[in-house]
C-alpha cells in the first residue's frame, strides 16, 4: 500500500480530525514496513547482535557464510576456472565468505571468547568456541638488518591467536591484517581454512576462503627434509626409559629465535607483517607440541633481513646454506649473545634444494641449534589450483624442530625394533644399519617425522599432526636435558625441586627442576642399605667375598679373594692372628675405633685404603696393648667399603670396614 492509495481514500468533506487520523495511520504503517524490511535484511545476512549476560553466549552469526554458487551465474564459471580440470579437488573444497569487517572487529576488540557458527561439509553447521591464546610479546626484540648494519626497531603485533573448541573439535585460528588462517581438528580429521589468493578471488569475492579436508587431500606433497644429507652430530638413540614422562607437570617453554631472509621479507607489506606470519606458524606448531609433549614453543627475538642476505648465493645447496646460518650466528657480534634454545629461519624460497633442514639433537647448543623451513607461503599464489598451505607450513616447521630435539625420520633403521614405517626408502646413519630390513616403500598414514605425506590420500598416504610414541620418547628425553623453564602462568604455582624419579630426593609436587637431585651409591639404596645382601652382614653381595655366609669383617687372611668364612678350614697359626686387629663399630656411620691386640709390637704403621685401592690416610700411632685404641673419623668420606692395614716389622694384617 503506497501514498497514492491513502490519498484516494481521503474524503475531503470529512473533518480535519479524520484527515489527521489517516496521516497518522500512514506514518505508522510506513515505520512498521521499514522496520520489517530491516529485519528481513538482517535475517538474510544471518547476523544478530545481542547483549551478553554471564550465562549467555554472543554468537557471531554471519561471520562465516557458505558461498552459494548458482549454476547459472557467471561466478560459477569463475569458481570452476580456479580449479581447471582438477574437479576432484574442487569437490573437496568448501567455499566460505569470511567478512573482512568481522576480522577487523576481532583484531580491534581482542575479546577473550568468541562464538560462531561455521558452515561445513554435507551442509553441516558446526558451533565453534574460540578462546584467545595469550602470547607474551612484551619483551620481544626486533632487529632489522639494513644495508648499513643491524637496527633495533619496535615490533607492533598485528595478529591474534584463538584456540578452537567444541564437540569433537580442536585446532587454532589466526586473525591478522592479511586475513584468517586456521587448522580444525574434527573427529580425528584435519581441515584447513585458507584465503584464496586475491589475484584469483578478486573477480568472485575478495573475502573468499576455502575449507579443505587435509586428511582427504588428493595431492601428494613433495616436501622432503635435507637432514639425511648432513654429517650429523652424533646422538645416542638408546634412551633412558624413566625419562619418557613429560618435561614436568607444568608447561615448559622452548625459546626459538626467528630469522627471516630478504627474499621472504620483501613479499610482505611491512616487516611487522612478516613477523606476524612467522609467529603465527610457531603458534600453530606450539599447539601441536603442547598437546603431544607438554612443551610450548615461544619466541622473543627476530632478525629480519631488509637487505640482501648471505644465504641468497646458496642455490640447491641445502646443507651449505644451513652451515652458513650456523656460521653467521656464531660470528656476528650482535647475534652471539641472543638467548635462545634454537634458531629457525623462515623462507619462501623454493630453490634451497630442500623443504627444510636441521641439525639433529642440536637444541640447546650454540654451535648446532639451527634449522630452517623453506617453500613456505602466506597465500595460494604458489599453487596451480587452490590448495591448503598453512597446514604445510606447520608440518615443515614442526618436522625440523623435531630434528633439533633429537628425532630421526621414522624410516630410520636405528629405531628400537627397526623402521617405524617405510613410506619412502629406508635410511641408515651407519653403514649396514638397514641390512636386516626389507626396503619396500609403501603408502600409509604416518606422523610428523615421517615422509608418508609424499603419498596422496587416494594412494593410502598422508600424515596426522602427531608424533609417534618412539619419537616422543626421544624428544622428551632431549627436552628434559635442557632444563627448560616453566612458562609464565598465573594459574601455575612454581615449586622447585628434583624432577628425576630415579633420584633419592625426587619431588612429585615439583614443577621446575632446581638441580638438587642426588643419587645413591652403586649397590646401595637411598637409605645406605645394600640392595642385595643375601647373608645380611651389611656387605653388599657385589662386594662380599663370601656372600652366602655372614662375615661382616670380610676376613681373607690368605688374600685369595675368597672370604675365610667360605673356606672354613684355617691353619692354627692363622686362627691365632684373626683377632689381632679389631675395628669397631663395623659397619660404622663415621667413627671407627682400632686396636692392634699384641703386647709384643710397639712400632707399626696404620693405613686406610678405599675400595679403589687408593691410600687415603696413614700414620704411626702409639697403639700398644689390648686396652689402648686409636680412632679415625670417616664421616666426611663417601659411603662404601674401606680397608685398614696394620704393618709391623714381622707382620701385615688388614681388615675391611663398612661406612654406611
Amino acid at each position: 500500500m503506497d501514498l497514492d492509495f491513502w490519498i484516494m481514500e481521503i474524503n475531503w468533506n470529512e473533518t480535519m480530525e479524520q484527515y489527521l487520523r489517516l496521516i497518522i495511520n500512514y506514518i505508522k504503517h510506513t515505520i512498521m514496513k521499514t522496520l520489517q524490511n530491516i529485519l528481513i535484511i538482517v535475517l538474510s545476512l544471518n547476523l544478530t547482535v545481542r547483549s551478553q549476560s554471564p550465562l549467555e553466549k554472543k554468537v557471531e552469526k554471519g561471520a562465516f557464510v557458505k558461498y552459494e554458487i548458482n549454476d547459472n551465474s557467471s561466478n560459477n564459471n569463475k569458481w570452476n576456472n580456479l580449479f581447471g580440470e582438477k574437479e576432484e579437488i574442487k569437490d573437496k573444497s568448501l567455499p566460505v565468505i569470511i567478512s573482512s569487517d568481522f576480522i577487523e572487529k576481532v583484531l580491534e576488540k581482542k575479546e577473550e571468547k568468541l562464538y560462531a557458527d561455521l558452515p561445513f561439509f554435507e551442509n553441516e553447521l558446526i558451533n565453534i568456541e574460540l578462546t584467545k591464546k595469550e602470547i607474551d610479546l612484551s619483551d620481544f626484540k626486533l632487529i632489522v638488518r639494513e644495508e648499513l648494519g643491524p637496527i633495533e626497531k619496535k615490533y607492533n603485533p598485528g595478529f591474534i591467536v584463538y584456540e578452537i573448541s567444541g564437540q569433537d573439535l580442536g585446532g587454532i585460528m589466526i586473525f591478522s591484517k592479511s586475513g584468517l588462517s586456521g587448522v580444525i581438528n574434527k573427529s580425528d580429521n584435519i581441515y584447513e581454512i585458507s584465503k584464496i589468493d586475491e589475484k584469483r578471488s578478486l573477480e568472485i569475492n575478495q573475502d573468499l576462503y576455502i575449507i579443505s579436508d587435509i586428511s582427504n587431500n588428493l595431492h601428494s606433497s613433495k616436501f622432503t627434509c635435507g637432514v639425511d644429507n648432513l654429517s650429523l652430530m652424533q646422538t645416542d638413540h638408546v634412551h633412558d626409559h624413566h625419562n619418557i614422562q613429560r618435561t614436568s607437570s607444568a608447561l615448559s617453554c622452548m625459546n626459538v629465535a626467528i630469522e627471516i631472509d630478504y627474499f621472504t621479507s620483501q613479499t610482505f607489506d611491512s616487516i611487522d607483517e612478516s613477523i606476524d606470519w612467522a609467529l603465527s606458524i610457531l603458534a600453530g606448531v606450539s599447539e601441536i607440541y603442547e598437546e603431544e609433549l607438554n612443551l610450548k614453543i615461544t619466541s622473543d627475538y627476530a632478525y629480519v633481513w631488509n637487505t640482501v642476505d648471505p644465504y641468497n648465493n646458496y642455490i640447491e645447496e641445502s646443507s651449505e646454506m644451513l652451515y652458513a646460518i650456523k656460521d653467521k650466528w656464531n660470528t656476528e657480534e650482535d647475534l652471539l649473545d641472543v638467548d635462545r634454545h634454537i634458531v629457525h629461519l623462515f623462507t619462501k624460497r623454493q630453490n634451497t634444494g630442500t623443504g627444510g633442514i636441521a641439525f639433529v639433537n642440536g637444541a640447546g647448543s650454540q654451535s648446532y641449534g639451527f634449522g630452517y623451513s623453506s617453500n613456505l607461503t602466506s597465500n595460494m599464489d604458489y599453487f596451480e589450483v587452490p590448495e591448503p598451505f598453512y597446514h604445510w607450513n606447520l608440518l615443515c616447521t614442526a618436522h625440523e624442530i623435531g630434528h633439533n630435539l633429537g628425532s630421526m625420520h621414522t624410516q630410520w633403521c636405528g629405531w628400537p625394533g627397526g623402521p617405524i614405517n617405510n613410506c619412502v626408502d629406508l635410511e641408515e646413519s651407519t653403514p649396514g644399519e638397514c641390512d636386516t630390513f626389507v626396503n619396500n616403500p609403501t603408502p600409509e598414514v604416518g606422523t610428523i617425522m615421517s615422509y608418508c605425506h609424499t603419498w596422496s590420500q587416494n594412494e593410502g598416504g598422508g600424515v596426522i599432526m602427531k608424533f609417534d610414541p618412539l619419537v616422543q620418547e626421544v624428544m622428551l628425553s632431549k627436552a628434559s636435558s635442557l632444563n627448560l623453564p616453566i612458562c609464565d602462568d598465573s594459574n601455575i604455582e612454581v615449586i622447585f625441586g628434583c624432577l628425576d624419579e630415579e633420584a633419592c630426593n625426587y619431588n612429585s609436587q615439583a614443577t621446575q627442576n632446581d638441580d638438587t637431585c642426588f643419587y645413591s651409591e652403586i649397590y646401595y639404596n637411598c637409605d645406605g642399605h645394600c640392595i642385595l645382601d643375601t647373608d645380611q652382614d651389611g656387605v653388599c653381595d657385589e662386594l662380599d667375598n663370601c656372600p652366602d655366609n655372614w662375615n661382616a669383617d670380610q676376613v681373607d687372611y690368605n688374600s685369595n679373594g675368597i672370604g675365610d668364612r667360605c673356606e672354613y678350614l684355617l691353619p692354627l697359626e692363622e686362627m691365632e692372628n684373626i683377632d689381632l686387629l679389631t675395628a669397631y663399630p663395623n659397619p660404622t656411620t663415621g667413627i671407627i675405633n682400632i686396636t692392634y691386640n699384641s703386647e709384643q709390637a710397639k712400632d707399626f704403621s696404620l693405613e686406610l685404603y678405599n675400595i679403589l685401592g687408593d691410600r687415603i690416610a696413614c700414620g704411626y700411632p702409639d697403639l700398644y696393648g689390648r686396652e689402648v685404641t686409636a680412632s679415625i673419623d670417616l664421616s666426611d668420606r663417601p659411603r662404601g667399603v674401606y680397608t685398614i692395614v696394620v704393618k709391623t716389622k714381622d707382620n701385615i694384617i688388614s681388615k675391611p670396614i663398612i661406612l654406611k
